[in-house]
């Protein structure tokens, strides 16, 4: 490639280029490849939003709780069985069935991307939707969640926000992990990152960290 412009082809991504090399000293092919890194995850955060819709739309109620629950909210199988009075066979026999919908609602649409081809890939994709959707609809806890929470439901590697940010990869996972305290200085670069508000509650010593787009 001789130039940034060989390989545009939109204003929008020369924009985003340029915002690459001037804000975070960027290459011109590592600005290229940033472009293609976010058309990739604007395009796995829409199908995030499509999977809610599948979700809404075409599981049935009992299907619908179990995909909700087990999959997005984190609870064991054996409390939505509580919660829905049916056996734990049961839940996990329609959330299974509940994902196996979501994945033929997927499939035309997996095959359809270039760099994604055949049924084995259906599942895969499905998960990282659902993990997506989880992580945006999570947005209150402790800070160190609620910073995992922002990057994976961007779809942002640990790797991308190191380069972003000039915090090691190493120190961002183990923050994330409830290993190291995070700092003020790290919750704004996320806030400046994503484009997002962080708020921390303060109640008789309890911090609850909250976000949301701004």
């Amino acid at each position: 490639m001789n130039s940034i412009t060989d390989n545009l082809i939109s204003i929008e991504e020369a924009n985003f280029a340029l915002r690459c090399m001037k804000e975070h000293l960027f290459t011109p092919q590592e600005a290229m490849d940033s472009i293609e890194t976010v058309v990739n995850r604007v395009r796995n955060i829409d199908m995030a939003h499509l999977v809610n819709h599948i979700i809404d739309t075409r599981l049935s109620a009992v299907q619908r709780h179990a995909v909700r629950r087990c999959c997005l909210d984190g609870v064991s199988v054996s409390q939505c069985a509580g919660e829905l009075g049916l056996s734990q066979r049961a839940v996990y026999a329609a959330k299974n069935k509940g994902v196996e919908i979501i994945e033929e609602y997927l499939e035309p649409l997996v095959m359809y991307f270039r760099n994604l081809s055949g049924r084995e890939a259906v599942p895969l994709f499905a998960e990282n939707s659902l993990k997506i959707l989880a992580s945006r609809l999570n947005k209150q806890g402790k800070t160190e969640i609620v910073l995992k929470n922002i990057r994976t439901a961007y779809d942002v590697s640990a790797q991308d926000i190191a380069k972003m940010s000039g915090v090691r990869e190493k120190d961002i996972l183990s923050a994330e992990k409830g290993k190291r305290p995070v700092s003020v200085d790290e919750i704004e670069n996320y806030s400046r990152i994503f484009g997002v508000k962080i708020t921390l509650e303060f109640d008789k010593g309890k911090v609850t960290a909250v976000w949301k787009e701004q």
